[in-house]
């Protein structure tokens, strides 16, 4: 702990972590560890730098992959007070936004300091969303290469949006759904 912030250095952050844990969950099954035990944590501010922090909150989604509970800690960080230039401690709105983002990317568990304003703008924002809470299914898609389905030219950035807002869109509830993206 005393050296963890000193030069903490990833290829890319989430992708690091992601293989990290996918590794100590493969092995722990392999020791006869429950999955049904295992919470997983990302570990933002713990051995990392803002830029690492900050990939793996906007890539956070990925981590639904490895099919456990998400838990993240991102109340009063001390990236929230360097981001703002003022103290953590004054990071409420900063801190409840964060939780948002991670609650909408399938974090499972919230850690946080302000319990009541942080459910209030997680409850608010799934009364907004009940689309988001499975009462409501769409389904949509793209002409492949050609983009029919909308202006823009699809190229492999837009196809990994696509995926991932798809992705987050039918996550919700209790099941599992797939999203296919493929070539012509």
């Amino acid at each position: 702990p005393d050296v963890m912030q000193n030069n903490p250095f990833y290829n890319n952050a989430a992708s690091d972590i992601y293989k990290f844990l996918n590794v100590k969950i493969n092995h722990l099954v392999e020791e006869g560890f429950p999955l049904s035990n295992i919470i997983i944590d990302p570990g933002i501010g713990f051995g990392k730098n803002d830029t690492h922090n900050f990939c793996i909150i906007k890539f956070l989604s990925i981590f639904l992959d490895l099919g456990l509970p998400i838990l993240i800690g991102l109340s009063r960080k001390s990236l929230i007070g360097r981001f703002i230039k003022d103290t953590p401690k004054n990071s409420l709105s900063c801190s409840i936004v964060l939780a948002l983002d991670a609650y909408l990317k399938g974090a499972s568990i919230l850690r946080v300091h302000d319990v009541k304003e942080t459910l209030n703008a997680i409850n608010i924002i799934k009364r907004a969303n009940l689309w988001n809470m499975g009462k409501y299914k769409k389904y949509f898609g793209t002409d492949g290469i050609r983009g029919r389905a909308n202006t823009s030219k699809m190229n492999a950035e837009l196809a990994l949006q696509i995926g991932m807002a798809s992705a987050e869109f039918f996550r919700r509830g209790n099941h599992l759904h797939y999203v296919l993206i493929g070539k012509d």
